[in-house]
């Protein structure tokens, strides 16, 4: 499923998903085995965050004129 995503998307998380793969494929089965739920964890923090991007800032972050994007509704 994570290639298909590297696929579809070809973006800076799809390079960041292919070096993650990368890496597992070239580790030992034992120490993939000992790494994968660390793996797991990083790929969950890292569709938390772009699920948050598409969401947008809440306004309540948003500062004055630094953000004027927020402001306009």
């Amino acid at each position: 499923m994570t290639v298909v995503t590297m696929v579809v998307r070809l973006d800076v998380y799809s390079l960041l998903y292919g070096l993650l793969l990368g890496i597992l494929l070239l580790l030992s089965r034992r120490r993939c085995a000992a790494v994968w739920p660390f793996y797991m964890v990083l790929l969950m923090l890292v569709l938390l965050v772009q699920y948050l991007f598409c969401l947008g800032l809440p306004h309540g972050i948003c500062w004055g004129a630094c953000m004027p994007a927020c402001h306009s509704e």
